[in-house]
């Protein structure tokens, strides 16, 4: 499957609201969210959000498909059992890996884990393990449909308001971190439920 057919007219303006919801994420951590070793900083980096995920786009060379994609396995490792927080110092961590695998599952053509960690300022080694982690985290289930895909893209391109989006999260007894920000007013930020999946 490739990610050319996803909607792919409203890919320019949907994916760059993805660093505003996260820039409001990590800004309202959750308590008692979990800390995973291998995507934490010992430093905050000094690229923002939206800029570093303007980089991955840039060098990467892929699809905005991907970049929401990768938004998509971000919220379900929020959610339920997995419980991550996003933090300042976990989130580009976070984001370079989840575009790696979406790129590979998604996209007919890709480069070696070497070219990426430059592109997002890691090791090799680093990104290889972090791969690894993130793949048993989300137990390798990558596949989005098209209709969790496309309810993604409402929510970025604001046709769904953040409680909208909360109370349709809530409807498959997983809460994400959008329940962190119940409070916000910000149109533009939310998730739905699941990936989708059959």
């Amino acid at each position: 499957m490739t990610t050319q057919g996803l909607s792919p007219l409203s890919m320019p303006h949907s994916w760059k609201h993805i660093g505003d919801f996260l820039e409001l994420a990590v800004s309202q951590p959750f308590a008692g969210a979990a800390v995973i070793p291998e995507f934490q900083c010992a430093k905050v980096p000094r690229m923002s959000i939206a800029q570093y995920i303007a980089r991955i786009h840039t060098y990467a060379k892929c699809s905005e498909s991907c970049l929401v994609i990768a938004f998509i396995y971000i919220n379900q490792l929020t959610k339920g059992t997995h419980n991550v927080g996003l933090t300042r110092l976990n989130i580009h961590r976070l984001l370079i890996t989840s575009t790696v695998v979406a790129i590979k599952f998604s996209e007919d053509q890709y480069f070696d884990n070497s070219y990426y960690a430059r592109v997002g300022g890691i090791s090799c080694r680093e990104l290889n393990k972090m791969e690894r982690r993130f793949l048993l985290l989300v137990s390798y289930r990558l596949h989005v449909s098209r209709e969790a895909f496309d309810k993604y893209l409402e929510v970025l391109e604001g046709k769904e308001t953040v409680e909208e989006a909360k109370d349709e999260e809530s409807s498959d007894g997983k809460e994400g971190v959008v329940h962190s920000l119940s409070q916000a007013s910000f149109k533009t930020v939310s998730s739905t439920g699941d990936f989708g999946q059959e």
